[in-house]
């Protein structure tokens, strides 16, 4: 269709919904934005895996991992 729409995000659950709902006609791209000292930089990738660094990614890890400390 000609249309172009950038989602900015910090949950972990819709990024994986919306990479679940790629197909192979999809033209999707996934950004990580981050600071180094005063400097910002930007990574690209077409999987959301492949995205480093994914600072969403590791958070919700983190919490998955806290939880399952707890748990047991």
């Amino acid at each position: 269709m000609g249309v172009q729409i950038f989602v900015t995000t910090h949950n972990y659950v819709f990024l994986k919904e919306l990479e679940l709902a790629m197909t192979s006609k999809n033209d999707i791209c996934f950004y990580s934005m981050y600071k180094i000292a005063n400097d910002i930089h930007c990574h690209t990738a077409k999987k959301l895996d492949e995205l480093e660094p994914n600072l969403i990614d590791e958070t919700y890890n983190d919490l998955l991992d806290r939880q399952i400390v707890k748990d047991f």
